[in-house]
């Protein structure tokens, strides 16, 4: 059935479903929802409410994963962060590479901000079909030299890896939160971006190896320096440092 639903309808859905049960959420723990955009009937903002805000989270959680298995292949992926793969892979022109990476960048967001301790964050994964079509558009040319053998590989994944990075933080797909540090923000895409160029540049070695993983404790170690290029706006310095640990990763 999935191949009925339109993509742009599929992910609008889970997009809503998810920022309803986010606002909720906020609502049974007494606090109040760090963005405006979802608007609750009045019943729900109501103290009173608490046990029919419950149970109306339940409700909508049971929605999400009864329209994934309405609108994904496999909805199995769903449940864990996806295994990263290529930018290869992801641009490839397919629009199974594009539903991929949107999907992917979802899960895989929502799986650093478990680490990160920071929990019922609205991740909008509609931001990352903003996210894929803007650097579709914007960086073909350095897509397409992935695929040239005369390429220099771990400095172009490194280069799109920037790219990939910066366009993230740009976009803003998880709305903010007391919970959430912006080191944490940077520190969590910069790993989701590194991964991708490990899955890119060094397949082979990277294989039965946890890229998210093996980038996230690299970003932990650098996240001085990563903060400090994000700061001063410097491609050039973080795509030397990402050429570097995808370098010498694993």
């Amino acid at each position: 059935m999935h191949q009925d639903i339109p993509n742009d309808i599929a992910v609008s859905i889970k997009d809503k479903l998810r920022g309803l049960r986010y606002a909720l959420r906020h609502t049974r723990y007494g606090q109040q929802p760090a963005e405006k955009s979802v608007v609750l009937p009045e019943l729900v903002m109501n103290r009173a409410a608490h046990v029919a805000a419950t149970v109306m989270d339940k409700a909508f959680s049971t929605a999400e994963t009864i329209s994934i298995s309405l609108v994904s292949d496999n909805p199995s992926i769903h449940e864990t962060a996806p295994d990263v793969r290529s930018l290869s892979f992801y641009f490839n022109g397919s629009s199974e590479g594009q539903r991929a990476f949107h999907r992917d960048m979802y899960y895989l967001t929502k799986a650093v901000l478990h680490r990160y301790k920071a929990e019922n964050l609205l991740i909008q994964e509609a931001v990352f079909k903003t996210v894929y079509t803007r650097i579709k558009q914007q960086h073909g040319a350095d897509i397409a030299r992935l695929q040239d053998p005369a390429t220099d590989i771990i400095q172009q994944s490194a280069k799109l890896c920037t790219t990939l990075f910066q366009e993230m933080l740009r976009q803003q797909p998880v709305r903010q939160s007391g919970t959430l540090s912006k080191s944490a923000m940077i520190s969590g895409f910069a790993a989701i971006a590194l991964a991708c160029a490990l899955a890119t540049a060094k397949p082979a070695d990277m294989e039965n190896i946890d890229n998210l993983e093996s980038a996230l404790l690299a970003v932990e170690a650098r996240e001085d320096r990563i903060i400090e290029g994000v700061s001063q706006n410097d491609s050039v310095a973080l795509q030397k440092l990402f050429a570097t640990l995808i370098f010498h990763l694993p």
